[in-house]
């Protein structure tokens, strides 16, 4: 028996542009739900009701609407996926905890809210209502970053020397990609923050930063280097380490590991030596929703380490804690 899925927000990340013929790689959610097949798409709900209806037709979903609370009474959802804007996210996280009766999990976009009330507020309806809150920091999915983490902690890469990240679009909005990466990766937290420029961009209230952090015991420099987007979108990292040098390009469309090697004269320098292999595994978006089947099949709670609400508070303290440095 299928799972029964209602999506709240009929925008981009929703899929309502994806083409819904365009094979087996998703990069929205109602994609990657029917592409596993374990998942029925059964309402769909957005605050223009035009838009639900034709997110509705695009993929065949019975139910849609304006109203969240008819549709979660029509559906029995055992998931909801929020798609929302940001500053939605946690008002509407909170309806469908408190609303309760069949949902068995909320798979939350980022970011999961807005400050820290908000947060401790989702906390406390998802420890009473003991409904799962998965958020959505993609690249804690992703099968290359899974890699890199395990390689990291088998010691292939030696020490982390240097991070240096490019992004764009609000410091809240998409910088938090980055935040969260570092912690994911190398499990460890940021000791201080220096906010080095601000770019103003279309996003109230959450303007794009370039930020120099310390990370971890060793205090190892992190920076964040904004980017506007009025030419291009960017996301891009690179990674230094004792045994050479990782770069991530392109919103990890292409990966270089440079070794470190001994030249003839007897110069430390860096050898191309590409990983082909890295790329290799599921979008980050279906390894989601590979992680929320299996959780729903088994009902163990371990599944979801490292994706669920708890495990992202401290993310959320650090991009905080650069907002207030600019106040």
């Amino acid at each position: 028996m299928k799972n029964r899925v209602v999506i709240v927000g009929c925008g981009k990340i929703a899929g309502l542009f994806d083409d819904k013929d365009g094979g087996h790689v998703s990069f929205s959610h109602a994609q990657a739900y029917l592409n596993h097949g374990y998942f029925e798409l059964v309402g769909c709900v957005d605050s223009s009701a035009e838009r639900a209806e034709l997110f509705s037709s695009k993929y065949s979903v019975p139910y849609f609407g304006s109203n969240l609370h008819d549709v979660l009474e029509a559906t029995a959802a055992d998931v909801v996926s929020i798609t929302t804007p940001d500053e939605t996210h946690c008002q509407i996280a909170l309806e469908v905890l408190q609303y309760r009766p069949a949902t068995r999990l909320i798979f939350l976009e980022k970011p999961a809210c807005k400050t820290h009330e908000e947060l401790e507020k989702l906390l406390r309806a998802a420890k009473i209502s003991n409904i799962p809150v998965v958020v959505n920091h993609s690249r804690r999915f992703h099968p290359l970053y899974k890699n890199i983490k395990n390689k990291y902690e088998s010691e292939f890469f030696g020490e982390l020397i240097q991070v240096d990240g490019h992004y764009y679009g609000g410091w809240i909005h998409n910088g938090v990609h980055l935040v969260d990466l570092m912690r994911f990766l190398f499990s460890s937290e940021f000791n201080d923050f220096q906010v080095i420029e601000l770019l103003e961009n279309n996003l109230v209230q959450d303007p794009t930063l370039t930020v120099r952090a310390e990370f971890g015991p060793n205090k190892i420099p992190i920076y964040f280097h904004g980017w506007t987007d009025k030419h291009y979108q960017v996301f891009d990292v690179e990674f230094r380490f004792t045994k050479g040098r990782l770069q991530v390009n392109n919103f990890e469309s292409k990966v270089i590991w440079e070794e470190k090697v001994v030249n003839h004269l007897g110069e430390s320098v860096l050898q191309n030596s590409d990983e082909k292999s890295w790329f290799e595994g599921y979008s980050a978006i279906s390894s989601a929703i590979s992680v929320i089947a299996e959780y729903l099949d088994e009902g163990e709670r371990a599944i979801l380490r490292g994706v669920q609400l708890t495990d992202i508070c401290p993310t959320m303290s650090s991009l905080w804690k650069v907002t207030q440095l600019t106040k």
